[in-house]
C-alpha cells in the first residue's frame, strides 16, 4: 500500500510541474518594443508587442498642443494624459490608424502613459 501512494504522489507532483511549465510558457507575456523616444518635445514607440505601460513626462504650458497619431496593427492602445494635479486631459483607447490633438488649457507637468496588452503598432505623442 506505502508503494501504490508513493506512486501517486510523484505522478501528482510531475503533472503539477508540467501544468505549471505549460501555464508559465502559455501567459508568458513578453514585450517587444522596437523604438522608444523621449524627449521635451514627445513620445513616440514602435512594438510589435506591448504589454506594460509606458510613462513619459512632459512640461507643456497652456495653449500648447499635443499632436497625436497612431497605428494599431493589432490589439487596442489606451493613451491617458494626466496633470500633475491629478486632472484627465485625454483619456481613451485607440484602434486602428488615429490622429487627433488635445489642447492644452493651463501650464503644468503633464503624465503621457501609453499601455497595451497583446498590442502592436506605433504612437507619436508631440507637442506642437
Amino acid at each position: 500500500m506505502k508503494r501504490k501512494n508513493k506512486y501517486y504522489l510523484l505522478t501528482l507532483i510531475f503533472i503539477i510541474l508540467c501544468l505549471s511549465v505549460f501555464f508559465i510558457c502559455f501567459f508568458k507575456k513578453s514585450n517587444k518594443i522596437e523604438l522608444i523616444e523621449k524627449s521635451n518635445e514627445g513620445l513616440s514607440l514602435t512594438f510589435s508587442t506591448l504589454n506594460q505601460s509606458v510613462t513619459h513626462q512632459l512640461k507643456l504650458d497652456n495653449s500648447d498642443v499635443l499632436v497625436v497619431d497612431s497605428l494599431v496593427d493589432k490589439g487596442t492602445l489606451r493613451l491617458s494624459v494626466t496633470s500633475s494635479q491629478g486632472n484627465i486631459i485625454y483619456t481613451g483607447e485607440l484602434k486602428k490608424a488615429t490622429e487627433f490633438t488635445i489642447r492644452i488649457k493651463e501650464s503644468d507637468l503633464y503624465s503621457v502613459v501609453v499601455s497595451g496588452r497583446n498590442t502592436s503598432g506605433a504612437i507619436s505623442i508631440q507637442k506642437k
